[in-house]
């Protein structure tokens, strides 16, 4: 039965372990289909990224500063190296178009799908995205789906100059990738089994592990106020499922009605207060450290919804969010998470 086979790319690493690579996943029907999928694969060079290499030749200088001799040849390499999974304070080297060495660790950046049946685009375009949303989800890479600038920053490089900008050396590479968490896991195969799985079965990825992932990227490139936003949401999100997973144990008879149950918005009183009441259970007893980061993240939520100020009140004084702060919101909003679902 002939079929159409796609190839895929995308602007951002999916980090495979070579050691354990995935292997191309038994087929699946969907529809009137057959459908295939193969790993992922590289394309591009080591050093490229969705974002072009700096061309000295045709930066800007003040009218009468002189322009440098650059070398022949000279380039600014378009990534440095980019951060190892889990280790925050390891990279992986990626300075030339070329690898030195195969890293265990590899950034693929795409993938071919097979659909036998008859040609369909849109479907093809559809697995495609659940599969990297899966993926994401699984391996907790949290910059799948969103864009590599999270992990590789703007800057390209960096160089001293005069006091009206004459260049006095030349320009030195800048990019290394960072990540803010350490968490994520490189796609082995028994992930990527995993990924095919719920791909077959469309899996429905609770929206607050979606949010807690967004939390992270935007944190990762420099937009507080919607890492806030949805770190807030994740818990949000989270708490709604435990309560409604919890009613049929601990509550009255009759269905779960949130207004009914819990009032207002008040996600660190829900945790607390509220769930201490009919379940024995309070965050803010078990883990007051947690809670407190919690409490600060709630307001900064209130903060941003309702004045538009990135910024917390504790005792008695206004703190604005900085990079460091929300990666603080993140792990204890992961914490916090973690502990809902573990409710019984």
């Amino acid at each position: 039965m002939p079929g159409e086979s796609y190839l895929f790319t995308y602007p951002y690493w999916i980090l495979v372990d070579t050691r354990d690579a995935p292997v191309p996943a038994e087929g699946f029907h969907t529809e009137d289909l057959l459908v295939r999928v193969y790993p992922p694969f590289r394309s591009g060079a080591a050093n490229f990224i969705p974002m072009p290499p700096v061309d000295v030749q045709a930066m800007p200088f003040l009218p009468g500063v002189n322009r440098p001799n650059f070398p022949a040849g000279f380039q600014i390499p378009t990534l440095v190296a980019l951060p190892h999974p889990g280790l925050t304070d390891r990279l992986i080297l990626v300075r030339t178009p070329n690898w030195p060495e195969r890293p265990r660790l590899f950034p693929m950046d795409s993938v071919r799908m097979d659909l036998v049946g008859r040609e369909d685009s849109n479907l093809a375009r559809i697995l495609s995205s659940r599969l990297m949303e899966y993926l994401r989800w699984r391996s907790r890479q949290w910059w799948i789906t969103r864009s590599v600038d999270g992990l590789a920053g703007y800057i390209r490089a960096s160089f001293s100059i005069e006091e009206h900008g004459a260049v006095l050396d030349l320009p030195a590479e800048y990019t290394q990738g960072r990540t803010p968490r350490g968490t994520e896991v490189p796609i082995n195969s028994g992930i990527w089994k995993t990924a095919i799985n719920d791909l077959r079965a469309q899996t429905v990825i609770p929206l607050h592990e979606t949010l807690a992932l967004d939390a992270i990227y935007f944190e990762a490139v420099g937009d507080l106020r919607r890492s806030v936003l949805d770190c807030a949401a994740a818990c949000e999100h989270a708490k709604d499922m435990a309560f409604e997973r919890l009613w049929p144990v601990y509550g009255d008879r009759g269905p779960y009605k949130r207004g009914k149950v819990i009032k207002k918005y008040d996600v660190d009183k829900h945790i607390s207060r509220d769930l201490n009441q009919f379940a024995q259970r309070s965050y803010e007893r078990e883990h007051p450290v947690h809670f407190s980061v919690i409490e600060d993240l709630w307001d900064a939520r209130g903060n941003i919804t309702h004045s538009g100020q990135v910024a917390y009140r504790r005792n008695g004084n206004v703190v604005r969010v900085d990079s460091a702060k929300a990666q603080e919101f993140i792990r204890s909003a992961e914490h916090c998470i973690a502990w809902l679902e573990a409710l019984a």
